[in-house]
Parts: structure tokens; C-alpha cells; sequence
């Protein structure tokens, strides 16, 4: 009786005690639900300490052998739960029910922001404190801000009025209370929509008829454009306007490292124009 007694809680330590056991480690295990983060992870050499990531985490190349536990901001307990991980880490949480389930077994997350510009020091900072890497988060926020003065001591007068495009079917855009914008903002331009009530919103093309607009930003949906610059021209009541395309979008989507390539990119574009 006493061994069939002791049997389930025997059971129960031999699974939960990998759990506890890594949540009191020294040694980070970390899981990155978001691309930005995986990148900044990568970044700072905290490669090792990866150990599970979103199906969207494609950079650099070799986390893609990690295991998958999660869409961009959305976990899969399970899978979280068998990676024994220290921490969960996302700058995007999308309504889901894995987090609340993650809350309640005591899993610690750590939730970024990717709102603006400015998020990026504090995300690299953050992240360096988790992983005992504080010297390469301060070289890396100090290459990031010196890059960033750098392209916003580049003129174009007047700036460049830019309609942003981050998705075709349907047509979405951003306001100015956007890191997407503020991109554009460091990089010569202007958002042609800064004053839009939404931060991302569905575009009708009936509301550009009073906007003037210098150039249109597509990336990453190329393929989809060929028939919108008509259309355009139509809502725009005939204007001209320069296309800016060919730059990936995880240069200038995400809150990344490489986001300062991107940026250049885009810059080098304005300036021709």
C-alpha cells in the first residue's frame, strides 16, 4: 500500500521537477515568441540560451532549427511547458488563451513594447539583464542611436510626403503614433497619414483624394501591386509619385537590429527622389 501510495507522487516530481529546476537555474532558457526579439537575443550572444521560438523567428538562419512553440505572440502551452523554459519572451501579445494558461502554471513573461523607436534601447537593455549580457546591450544600443543620429542628419527639404503601405489586399496604413512611421520620419520623410484616427486601419482610397503624395513605400508585396498604381493615380486625382519597393520587410517591420539596414535603404531611396 505504501508503494502505491507513494507512485503518483513520484510521478508528479519526475514531471514538474524539470520545471523548477530550470526556474531556479543560473542559466537562462529563453522563449521567444517574437522575430524582433529572437534577433536582439542573437545579437547580444544569446544564441545558447535560446530555446524555443514563434513560427515566424526566420533570422538569423540557425534558429530555425529551434522547436516552435508559438505563432508570432501566441504560445502553445505544451510545447512552452516541455521546453522547461526560465522565461517567455514576446513584444507582441495577441488576445490568446495560452498567455492566461502560462499566468496561472507561473511561467514568467516578459512583455516588450515595439510601439516606437525609442522601445528598441529599452528592449535591448532588458533583454541584456536577463541574459547577462549588460556590456553587449550598452554597445548595442550605443551603435543603434549613433546610426539613428547619423540618418536623421540627412536632409531632404522639403521632407519626402510618404504614403505607407503595409498591406495590399486589403490596402493598410499606419498614423504617426507608429515605429513605422517614426521610420519614416528619421529617414527623410514625412507619413502622408500621421493624423489617421487608427494606429493600423484599412485604407480607402476615396480618403487620399485631398493628400498629396511624393511616394508610396510597398515591401514585401510586390508581387501584389500591379494593379494598384492605376488606382492610385485615380484617388489621387492624377498625381505623380515615385514607387519604393524592393526593401525586405523584415528590415523595416520589425524593431530589430538590421532595422537601421532597412532604414538606410529606404533613406538612400528618398534621397534620389
Amino acid at each position: 500500500m505504501g508503494k502505491a501510495f507513494f507512485r503518483p507522487f513520484l510521478l508528479a516530481l519526475a514531471l514538474f521537477f524539470p520545471i523548477f529546476s530550470a526556474v531556479f537555474s543560473s542559466e537562462p532558457r529563453i522563449v521567444s515568441l517574437s522575430p524582433a526579439v529572437t534577433e536582439i537575443v542573437c545579437q547580444l550572444g544569446g544564441r545558447p540560451y535560446l530555446v524555443g521560438r514563434s513560427s515566424a523567428c526566420d533570422f538569423p538562419a540557425e534558429v530555425k532549427s529551434l522547436p516552435v512553440a508559438g505563432d508570432l505572440g501566441c504560445p502553445e502551452v505544451e510545447t512552452v511547458l516541455a521546453l522547461r523554459p526560465t522565461l517567455v519572451v514576446t513584444d507582441l501579445a495577441a488576445p490568446h488563451p495560452g498567455w492566461e494558461q502560462l499566468a496561472r502554471l507561473d511561467i514568467p513573461v516578459l512583455q516588450l513594447s515595439s510601439d516606437h523607436l525609442a522601445d528598441y534601447p529599452v528592449n535591448v537593455k532588458k533583454l541584456g539583464q536577463v541574459l547577462h549580457c549588460e556590456e553587449a546591450a550598452e554597445r548595442e544600443v550605443s551603435r543603434f542611436n549613433a546610426e539613428l543620429a547619423n540618418l536623421r542628419d540627412q536632409k531632404h527639404e522639403p521632407p519626402v510626403k510618404l504614403l505607407i503601405l503595409l498591406g495590399i489586399d486589403p490596402l493598410v496604413s499606419c498614423n504617426g503614433d507608429t515605429f513605422i512611421s517614426e521610420v519614416a520620419a528619421a529617414t527623410c520623410a514625412v507619413n502622408v497619414l500621421n493624423d489617421a484616427r487608427l494606429k493600423y486601419f484599412r485604407l480607402e482610397l476615396e480618403s487620399l483624394s485631398q493628400k498629396k503624395v511624393d511616394a508610396v513605400l510597398i515591401t514585401g508585396m510586390e508581387k501584389l501591386y500591379s494593379e494598384l498604381p492605376r488606382q492610385l493615380e485615380i484617388a489621387l486625382s492624377g498625381q505623380k509619385f515615385a514607387v519604393i519597393s524592393g526593401i525586405p520587410p523584415e528590415l523595416l517591420l520589425r524593431l530589430a537590429p538590421r532595422l537601421t539596414d532597412g532604414m538606410k535603404q529606404l533613406q538612400s531611396a528618398l534621397l534620389k527622389l
